[in-house]
């Protein structure tokens, strides 16, 4: 993927994702970014980070979130919505879930990434 530099006054912000930006379980990742945009140590912000409970954490609410989303997920159960949902309705569901699957695979493939740099990879 080709890195290109852009304003951030003409960057357009998820609206889900900025609205999940705003809420208090992100708001010690902000603090940090606000302190590194800002050129201040950022030391307090990661330790508030370290110290949050791990149901706080970012990366367990996306997987929960994705487990809540995807765990009862069957095709014959969207087969009756495919059926009932207009071409306009069906075609906005398809780019949701491709522009989120491209987002997953960019996600697993940094964690995967990442886990290798652990000397015990654990258990799941």
């Amino acid at each position: 993927m080709k890195t290109q530099r852009t304003k951030i006054k003409n960057l357009k912000a998820d609206p889900i994702g900025e609205q999940l930006s705003k809420s208090d379980e992100m708001r010690p990742y902000v603090d940090y970014y606000v302190a590194q945009a800002k050129g201040l140590d950022t030391t307090l912000a990661l330790k508030t980070i370290q110290s949050l409970p791990a149901d706080k954490r970012y990366l367990v609410r996306v997987s929960n979130y994705l487990d809540l989303a995807l765990s009862d997920l069957d095709t014959e159960t969207a087969r009756l919505d495919v059926k009932t949902l207009s071409a306009v309705e069906l075609l906005k569901i398809v780019n949701g879930c491709r522009l989120r699957l491209l987002q997953l695979v960019r996600l697993v493939d940094f964690l995967g990434k990442n886990l290798a740099d652990f000397p015990s990879k654990g258990e799941a």
